[in-house]
């Protein structure tokens, strides 16, 4: 029997996409920047088999994204049929980058059991084609993706040692979001009419953001990322009909963001397709974070995670 394990974190984008490039779905329209995180982890065990199979959290699914990655790499990659077992010990669908640190580990697990050889830049396409964020999640520390690099797509702009930032997320609804990511990009791009201005001050955004990284600037970095994540939000907003992802919790969690700052502590939050609010602070401030987050109303409990390496396999 052919097999592997692989295992993979979640990344979090500072600077965000929201839309693919329409002639790569594999490519985002804009570039970005996460922190790939440690303590959320999803682990893929790979195999040959008869069949296709997949097995989610112990449960065997049909899953539409995984049949349609296996589609894919097996036309480019010459995959042969295989089953899949996959686990993580975090929400799935729920707007915690589940799919990326998913098909990382997937893409390495593949890649191993199968001999297929492939180098950095192959096996980040093998990830993106289940999930563009999963691009992210193949290094660890911080990370940028930009569709216009005449070198690596993906490349590590610093180390986890860089910079031990902590990301403190409010789970405020762990339940599977409603309208997927990809639906709603695709929602945004054809209905929006701020899709081209979120296009062009997104590239600022992402240039800025790299330079506050590099200083480890934190009032920039968190002026940054703040102001990001709101016009990704504003333009989930202005599509049509409107997506909204945020629950009361959501709201309650970034007043009480508010009020930290307001008292001199370092964090700022940040906010993905869904309804969990991630307060990245200081590392000194992160125990005050994570109490203040979980007592304030709406939130169901909290994480508290720092900077993370890369996937790695068993």
């Amino acid at each position: 029997m052919t097999e592997a394990t692989a295992s993979a974190h979640p990344n979090i984008a500072l600077v965000k996409y929201w839309g693919k490039n329409p002639d790569d779905q594999w490519l985002p329209i804009t570039p970005s920047v996460s922190a790939t995180l440690d303590t959320l982890t999803t682990t893929t065990t790979v195999r040959d088999a008869s069949e296709d199979r997949v097995t989610l959290d112990g449960v065997e699914v049909h899953d539409a994204k995984i049949a349609h990655w296996l589609a894919q790499a097996r036309t480019k990659f010459g995959l042969p049929s295989i089953a899949i077992a996959t686990e993580s010990n975090f929400p799935a669908s729920s707007g915690l980058a589940s799919s990326a640190s998913g098909f990382a580990a997937l893409a390495v697990a593949a890649n191993e059991a199968f001999g297929l050889d492939l180098d950095f830049s192959a096996l980040c396409e093998l990830a993106r084609m289940g999930s563009v964020s999963a691009g992210r999640s193949m290094l660890g520390g911080f990370v940028r993706l930009d569709p216009a690099s005449n070198e690596q797509v993906v490349a590590q702009l610093h180390p986890r040692d860089h910079w031990p930032l902590r990301m403190v997320v409010a789970v405020t609804d762990p339940t599977q979001k409603r309208i997927s990511s990809t639906s709603g990009m695709a929602r945004s791009a054809s209905t929006s009419s701020y899709y081209s201005s979120w296009i062009v001050d997104t590239g600022k955004d992402y240039r800025e953001c790299i330079a506050a990284l590099a200083d480890r600037d934190f009032p920039r970095l968190s002026k940054i990322a703040e102001s990001n994540c709101c016009k990704m939000h504003a333009l989930m907003l202005s599509s049509k009909p409107p997506l909204l992802y945020w629950k009361p919790g959501t709201l309650a969690a970034m007043e009480t963001v508010g009020k930290l700052q307001e008292d001199g502590l370092d964090v700022f939050f940040t906010i993905d397709a869904g309804p969990q609010v991630k307060a990245f602070c200081s590392p000194e401030v992160a125990d005050i974070v994570q109490e203040e987050l979980q007592v304030t109303p709406g939130v169901d409990h909290t994480i508290n995670c720092g900077i993370g390496d890369g996937p790695s396999v068993h």
